[in-house]
């Protein structure tokens, strides 16, 4: 009877509209992540991944922008502070004292994406002492041969070797990051995700089974073969998305993209070299944009009109308060 009840109510048109109105009202206020490209540059060729078509140049975030991007961060009080984007974070030779600089001057959680080929033994010490919170490894396959087929330019054994060389370094130096592993569900690895997962869960905080991403239509060319569950179809979302109430994208030379998928930066909203983190995200041209995903006007938006991220938000609390079914 309570569940019904509950069910009940959250479904009369002025309750859900109240939870709506709040909802945005306390999103607007500040980005939840912020993602900082302190460096496009790459030491992979994923087949899943557009890396071939960025005309953006390949570049390291200049060290003093960084500075005044964090101690914004600070400012605002942004949650997760995510320096890396487009590009292998441990690509760039001062990451241990990116990092630092944000663990000293915010409070908050910093977390960074690798494919782990460059976590020597060095790379992982000056982590593990840097004050990262969290790291996402990712290795997309189980054996050699799916791992290199996919993540071209990469040695699946060092991967693998450095992996759980930082798992136990972890332990003998006693720090409490959070490791989690993940793998894309696509046809080159879904055969391989059940014993992936048996292999890493006893080793790891985490283990993700992510579902591909066409990067809002780039690579749709290749979702047919890759993609089993049929998520790199074109369609429709039936909710706003949710990215553009959450994370704020800042590319390495200060233009802020809007999103993380945008990753040629087509669409820019602001730049962090003379504006500020709360300027951009309650200014005029997000707000424009928040408009025209409210009326579900994806095609007038460039990145989104062929985007696929709906599949993160299906079944969820998001969808479900905007009336999504």
């Amino acid at each position: 009877m309570k569940i019904f009840f509950k069910k009940k109510v959250f479904q009369l048109r002025p309750f859900r509209e109240t939870v709506k109105y709040l909802s945005i009202k306390n999103r607007l206020k500040r980005p939840l992540k912020v993602t900082i490209e302190i460096t496009n540059a790459c030491n992979s060729d994923c087949i899943m991944c557009p890396r071939q078509s960025m005309t953006r140049p390949v570049k390291n975030m200049d060290f003093e922008l960084y500075k005044k991007i964090i101690d914004d961060c600070g400012k605002a009080g942004v949650k997760i502070v995510q320096p890396f984007n487009f590009g292998e974070p441990l690509m760039h030779n001062r990451l241990g004292e990116f990092i630092r600089y944000a663990n000293e001057h915010t409070k908050s959680r910093i977390q960074i994406s690798t494919n782990a080929a460059l976590l020597t033994y060095e790379k992982a010490v000056e982590l593990l002492d840097s004050g990262l919170d969290r790291i996402n490894i990712d290795i997309d396959g189980f054996t050699k041969d799916t791992f290199e087929k996919v993540r071209k330019n990469l040695d699946f054994d060092r991967v693998v070797e450095n992996t759980e060389k930082f798992i136990e370094l972890k332990k003998k130096f006693n720090k409490n990051i959070f490791i989690t592993v993940s793998i894309i569900n696509m046809d080159e690895t879904s055969g391989e995700i059940a014993e992936f997962k048996r292999y890493w869960k006893p080793r790891v905080d985490r283990v993700l089974d992510v579902q591909y991403n066409t990067w809002t239509g780039s690579v749709t060319p290749l979702s047919p073969p890759l993609n089993k569950g049929g998520t790199g179809e074109v369609r429709r979302f039936n909710c706003p998305c949710k990215m553009l109430w959450d994370q704020m994208v800042i590319l390495q030379d200060g233009k802020v993209a809007l999103c993380c998928l945008d990753y040629d930066g087509k669409v820019i909203v602001g730049d962090m070299k003379n504006e500020s983190i709360l300027n951009i995200w309650n200014g005029k041209i997000l707000n424009t944009l928040r408009q025209k995903q409210i009326e579900l006007k994806f095609d007038e938006i460039s990145t989104c009109r062929a985007c696929n991220q709906y599949i993160y938000m299906e079944g969820t609390r998001w969808q479900y308060m905007w009336g999504g079914f």
